[in-house]
């Protein structure tokens, strides 16, 4: 294990406790609301009634062992190793990455020059679990799996191929480890690997471009082009890396769907390092889409707004900086 990565782990694991509340008069405590804190003091993270079951991101990771042993493999939890770890400024939200050295494994992909001929990825992808918790009410407890390409560490969680484990904090932790023993499956990742291949592969259609794929996987709503807003800053430096990375990619690989899916990945981890809450929504559109096209085989239909969306990208993007 990283040991930045170790540390960053050990560091979202600070304890955390429910607190009374005091309405009014500081002696009137409130019966049905708790408030979520830190135990060394500061800033209250959220209020809660008392149907909210405090579960620590200590226990989401324990809860990740158990399920991962369940999804991957008997005794693989004993070896797990986070190689992800994405705490927001606030610590009220967080996420990480574990795998295991077994789970890696090589995808085909197209090759250089987008050729429709495919060839194995030397730098490997790893299928991986995602835990995902909150204090401050904005990310429920979630157990999901992704994949991600090792060189570049773009990943997309999966949604229909996850455990599917989601609670809003109503259950506890004793509650949430009998889930996982009643519905987690074993997933066979050579199946995956083979489908995620034959999905790479598909190219998009002749007059889509690489951005429109990426575009559409994102789900993005570009405000038309105001230099004077005060986000003009920000969507000018998103337009910017969206067009930048999505072009790179076109060249290096053409118009095919791994283009898409690595731009679309590698945008939300670079523009959303620091915010748990954007990046896992980006990457697991990434992954809804991958699970869409392993199915369907074919890109899905242009939108009736790509044209226009598409251009104000670009206006964005030519924007000077002031």
């Amino acid at each position: 294990m990283d040991q930045d990565w170790e540390d960053a782990l050990h560091n979202a694991c600070f304890p955390v406790a429910l607190a009374d509340v005091y309405v009014g008069d500081s002696t009137q405590r409130a019966i049905r609301y708790r408030a979520i804190v830190p135990r060394g003091g500061g800033e209250p993270f959220a209020i809660v009634t008392d149907r909210y079951r405090l579960v620590s991101n200590e226990d989401v990771i324990d809860l990740g062992h158990e399920a991962f042993e369940r999804l991957f493999g008997p005794y693989r939890h004993a070896r797990m190793e986070v190689f992800n770890v994405v705490m927001a400024r606030s610590r009220g939200s967080f996420f990480a990455d574990f795998t295991v050295p077994e789970l890696d494994c090589s995808i085909s992909i197209p090759s250089n020059g987008g050729s429709a001929e495919q060839k194995d990825d030397p730098t490997g992808h790893t299928f991986f679990l995602r835990v995902v918790n909150s204090y401050n009410r904005t990310q429920a407890v979630r157990l999901e799996v992704g994949v991600c390409r090792w060189i570049c560490r773009n990943g997309m969680i999966f949604g229909k191929q996850s455990i599917r484990l989601r609670d809003s904090h109503h259950k506890s932790k004793r509650q949430l480890m009998d889930q996982i023993a009643r519905h987690a499956e074993f997933l066979s990742t050579v199946e995956l690997r083979d489908s995620i291949s034959a999905a790479y592969g598909l190219s998009l259609a002749q007059d889509m471009t690489v951005l429109e794929g990426v575009w559409q996987i994102l789900r993005l709503a570009i405000p038309p082009m105001d230099p004077k807003s005060r986000t003009a800053g920000l969507w000018r430096n998103r337009c910017h890396a969206l067009r930048a990375v999505s072009g790179e990619y076109q060249k290096q690989f053409g118009k095919t769907v791994f283009s898409v899916l690595q731009a679309a990945s590698q945008w939300a981890r670079e523009q959303a390092q620091t915010s748990p809450i954007q990046r896992h929504s980006y990457e697991r559109r990434c992954g809804e889409m991958l699970e869409s096209l392993m199915t369907s085989r074919q890109w899905p239909g242009r939108k009736e707004e790509a044209k226009e969306q598409i251009e104000r990208i670009h206006s964005w993007a030519n924007t000077a900086p002031p």
